[in-house]
């Protein structure tokens, strides 16, 4: 009898460790989906303006028809179209202060050179920023987070999701935190790596 009873006290014992063990693995998964929540909250607004620059949304107007631009911002170059950045951000230093603000130094190095290195997607012309015309589908993923996970001290990947007409599809963002501010460190798309 007295095995039995030292059985089932260790059984219960275990059981309520198992409780307490899952119920603060749940309560710290909350924990770091609002800080996630939290970061981007503080990210948002800038956020937004490189990806309007990142998918060629941060041009001037161009009203073309009748082989015209009637708006006189649309230039051709050796039968490519190029349209001009706004004024605001329309230099290298504009759009970089701009990444900086939102994402790690390796990820804005690597935006760096897709945007102003050889073949990048800016060309300079009199001094200004131009595009080469062309749409970059993009779609907002969802917010808030409600899934988050801490991968290290300095790193926090997020799950979410991107909404299509099709469906659902799932999203990863990772922050990392360097010199005491979170930045984005990377997005994944359905496995593959985005560069806004």
């Amino acid at each position: 009898m007295k095995k039995f009873l030292s059985i089932a006290v260790a059984a219960i014992c275990l059981f309520t460790m198992v409780i307490f063990v899952s119920c603060g693995k749940e309560a710290d998964s909350e924990d770091v989906a609002a800080l996630s929540n939290e970061i981007f909250d503080g990210l948002e607004a800038d956020f937004n303006t490189a990806v309007s620059i990142l998918t060629y949304q941060m041009c001037k107007p161009v009203d073309y028809s009748d082989g015209v631009d009637k708006n006189g911002n649309l230039l051709v170059l050796d039968g490519d179209w190029y349209i001009p950045l706004v004024d605001e951000y329309d230099t290298a230093d504009e759009i970089n202060a701009v990444l900086k603000r939102v994402y790690t130094e390796q990820k804005c190095a690597a935006l760096s050179s897709e945007l102003f290195g050889e073949g990048g997607t800016f060309k300079e012309i009199d001094g200004a920023l131009y595009y080469e015309a062309g749409d970059i589908v993009y779609q907002p993923f969802n917010l808030p987070f409600e899934s988050a996970s801490r991968v290290s001290d300095t790193e926090i990947l997020v799950k979410t999701s991107v909404t299509y007409d099709s469906g659902d599809v799932s999203f990863e963002i990772v922050f990392k935190n360097e010199n005491d501010d979170w930045r984005i460190d990377k997005l994944t798309e359905d496995g593959r790596e985005v560069d806004y």
